[in-house]
C-alpha cells in the first residue's frame, strides 16, 4: 500500500462521554500501529457527544463515530493507507458489520459526504 498524504492527523476524543464509550482503547489501538506520515493525538471533546468514540481525520475532515478498537485497522488500511473515505451517511446511528460506524466529511451533519442523496 502507498500513503496518499504524508500530512494526516488522527484525533481521538478522550472527553468524558467518549471515554465511557471506549475511547481509551480506541486511542491505544491507533497508537499500537505504525502509520508513516500520520500523527495520532488524544483530543478534547469533538462536539459529537453520544456518538462516540469519535475519531476525526485531518486534513480530510472525515469523522468516524462509534469506533471500536477492532475497527481501527480497517480505518488505517482503507482511509489512511488507501485513501478511501468510506461511510454510511446515517450519523452513526446504524452499525456496519465491519465495525466502522461512520466516515463523513461534513462533521456529522445532514447528508452524505459523497454527494449522493438517499
Amino acid at each position: 500500500m502507498t500513503i496518499i498524504s504524508n500530512h494526516k492527523c488522527v484525533r481521538i476524543c478522550q472527553n468524558r462521554t467518549c471515554r465511557k464509550q471506549g475511547a481509551v482503547d480506541v486511542l491505544a489501538a491507533f497508537e499500537a500501529l505504525s502509520i508513516p506520515g500520520v500523527k495520532i493525538m488524544a483530543s478534547g471533546c469533538l462536539g459529537h457527544c453520544g456518538n462516540g468514540p469519535m475519531v476525526l481525520v485531518l486534513p480530510d475532515t472525515v469523522w468516524y463515530s462509534g469506533v471500536l478498537p477492532s475497527s481501527v485497522t480497517l480505518i488505517v488500511a482503507r482511509h489512511l493507507l488507501d485513501g478511501r473515505k468510506e461511510g454510511r451517511g446515517d450519523g452513526g446511528k446504524e452499525g456496519r458489520s465491519d465495525g466502522v460506524m461512520e466516515g463523513r466529511s461534513d462533521g456529522g451533519k445532514e447528508g452524505r459526504s459523497d454527494g449522493v442523496k438517499e
